[in-house]
């Protein structure tokens, strides 16, 4: 079973006020459609999360009532991303359902404590194909919290017989000195690697995320169909595996 995460950035380009990129989900549901074996999906927010919650601060939990309006609107807009996703994985021949992941995950300081996996395993034994996605959450701590995709992705790799999680972004992989890491070891120091603005962190941490959950798999650039295809067939592509 492979766990897959695409990146929001992908789908709903940050330079773009919540426009969906019809074209690249479309060619990404294809390729994953190539797979005969049992997936878990996650896909990020890109411009349907990171902006607004910038603006009211959401990633640093509760401040006021005056964040309410747009934890509200980001928890609209995710859900519309997210119906998006599943609609297409459906035509490409995927039995996608949607999985909200707020109502699976409890956090506390940002950090996955509690879950009910139980619908997940349910989709799966049926041969469904859950979709989950990078949210705002409830947090004991903070009352709210952003829950990046790439900290649910690590998590299920945990509770589940996964033996690949696959991170597709809109770049070859990793990347040190502009060079391209063919290989990355949850062992790694990641000095090299730069926050960014992102409020999940980025490659930076995407990466500690890999390195928190232990996972095994690859880092890939998910706007090239043909290496989705391969690395589902476990035949090596172009991109950063994790080891």
């Amino acid at each position: 079973m492979k766990i897959i995460k695409i990146g929001g950035g992908l789908i709903a380009p940050k330079d773009k006020d919540r426009v969906i990129d019809t074209k690249t989900l479309s060619e990404i549901c294809k390729a994953l459609s190539k797979s005969d074996e049992k997936m878990v999906i996650i896909h990020g927010a890109g411009s349907f999360g990171h902006t607004l919650a910038k603006e009211y601060k959401i990633h640093e939990g509760f401040l006021g009532e005056e964040q309410i309006p747009g934890l509200l609107e980001i928890r609209s807009d995710m859900e519309r991303l997210n119906s998006n996703v599943v609609s297409e994985l459906n035509k490409a021949g995927i039995n996608a359902i949607s999985m909200q992941s707020s109502a699976i995950f409890v956090c506390s300081e940002g950090r996955i404590v509690s879950a009910n996996t139980e619908p997940i395993r349910g989709c799966l034994e049926l041969g469904v194909t859950p979709v989950l996605y990078g949210d705002v959450v409830f947090d004991r701590a903070k009352k709210f919290s952003i829950l990046s995709g790439d900290q649910i992705l690590g998590y299920l790799f945990t509770k589940f017989k996964i033996n690949q999680g696959i991170f597709l972004v809109d770049v070859d992989g990793v990347l040190k000195d502009n060079k391209l890491l063919k290989q990355f070891s949850t062992f790694s120091d990641l000095s090299f690697a730069k926050e960014t603005g992102d409020v999940t962190g980025g490659m930076l941490g995407k990466l500690k995320e890999i390195k928190n959950y232990s996972v095994q798999g690859w880092i890939i650039n998910g706007r090239f169909p043909k290496r989705i295809e391969k690395i589902l067939k476990n035949k090596g592509a172009k991109g950063t595996e994790i080891i």
